[in-house]
Protein backbone atom coordinates (compact mmCIF):
# COMPACT_ATOMS: atom_id res chain seq x y z
CA UNK A 1 0.00 0.00 0.00
CA UNK A 2 1.36 3.41 -1.00
CA UNK A 3 1.35 5.89 1.10
CA UNK A 4 0.67 9.74 1.37
CA UNK A 5 3.34 11.16 3.62
CA UNK A 6 1.56 9.35 6.64
CA UNK A 7 -1.52 8.93 4.96
CA UNK A 8 -2.86 5.92 3.52
CA UNK A 9 -5.01 5.82 0.72
CA UNK A 10 -7.59 4.76 2.55
CA UNK A 11 -7.59 7.66 4.90
CA UNK A 12 -7.06 9.38 1.73
CA UNK A 13 -10.32 8.81 0.51
CA UNK A 14 -11.74 8.91 3.33
CA UNK A 15 -11.06 12.65 4.35
CA UNK A 16 -11.10 13.90 0.49
CA UNK A 17 -13.52 10.76 -1.39
CA UNK A 18 -16.67 13.37 -1.38
CA UNK A 19 -14.67 16.38 -2.84
CA UNK A 20 -15.24 16.80 -6.53
CA UNK A 21 -13.39 18.28 -9.86
CA UNK A 22 -15.06 18.99 -12.80
CA UNK A 23 -18.81 17.50 -11.17
CA UNK A 24 -16.77 14.24 -11.00
CA UNK A 25 -15.31 12.32 -7.81
CA UNK A 26 -11.55 12.04 -8.63
CA UNK A 27 -10.23 9.49 -5.79
CA UNK A 28 -12.62 6.76 -7.09
CA UNK A 29 -11.04 5.57 -10.57
CA UNK A 30 -7.36 5.90 -9.06
CA UNK A 31 -4.74 2.78 -10.19
CA UNK A 32 -1.80 1.96 -8.66
CA UNK A 33 0.69 1.69 -11.01
CA UNK A 34 3.37 -0.12 -8.87
CA UNK A 35 5.00 3.19 -8.34
CA UNK A 36 2.59 5.93 -8.22
CA UNK A 37 -1.71 6.39 -8.10
CA UNK A 38 -2.70 7.38 -11.65
CA UNK A 39 -6.44 8.21 -12.87
CA UNK A 40 -7.22 6.28 -16.50
CA UNK A 41 -6.35 7.86 -19.77
CA UNK A 42 -10.41 8.85 -20.65
CA UNK A 43 -10.50 10.36 -16.94
CA UNK A 44 -7.36 12.52 -17.18
CA UNK A 45 -8.89 13.40 -20.93
CA UNK A 46 -12.13 14.27 -19.26
CA UNK A 47 -10.39 16.61 -17.35
CA UNK A 48 -8.06 18.39 -19.38
CA UNK A 49 -10.89 18.86 -22.01
CA UNK A 50 -13.04 20.59 -18.90
CA UNK A 51 -9.63 22.64 -18.03
CA UNK A 52 -9.66 23.92 -21.58
CA UNK A 53 -13.54 24.72 -21.65
CA UNK A 54 -13.31 26.90 -18.32
CA UNK A 55 -10.13 28.57 -19.64
CA UNK A 56 -11.89 29.60 -22.79
CA UNK A 57 -15.14 30.29 -21.06
CA UNK A 58 -13.02 33.22 -18.71
CA UNK A 59 -11.21 34.52 -22.18
CA UNK A 60 -14.76 35.42 -23.20
CA UNK A 61 -15.69 36.91 -20.56
CA UNK A 62 -13.35 39.42 -20.47
CA UNK A 63 -14.34 40.92 -23.97
CA UNK A 64 -16.21 44.20 -24.09
CA UNK A 65 -19.46 44.01 -26.18
CA UNK A 66 -18.89 47.64 -26.52
CA UNK A 67 -15.14 47.83 -27.92
CA UNK A 68 -14.77 44.15 -28.22
CA UNK A 69 -11.43 44.28 -26.66
CA UNK A 70 -10.11 41.94 -24.33
CA UNK A 71 -9.77 43.24 -20.82
CA UNK A 72 -7.40 41.66 -17.86
CA UNK A 73 -7.63 38.29 -16.30
CA UNK A 74 -7.31 39.55 -13.23
CA UNK A 75 -9.31 43.07 -13.79
CA UNK A 76 -13.28 43.88 -13.36
CA UNK A 77 -15.04 45.37 -16.21
CA UNK A 78 -16.60 48.36 -15.24
CA UNK A 79 -19.32 50.80 -17.56
CA UNK A 80 -17.56 53.59 -18.94
CA UNK A 81 -19.01 56.44 -21.12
Amino acid sequence: MAFFGELTFEDLVLQYGERTIAGTRPLAPLAWSGTHWVPPRVYADTLDRWQERERTLAERARISTGCWAQGSRWGWRTVTP
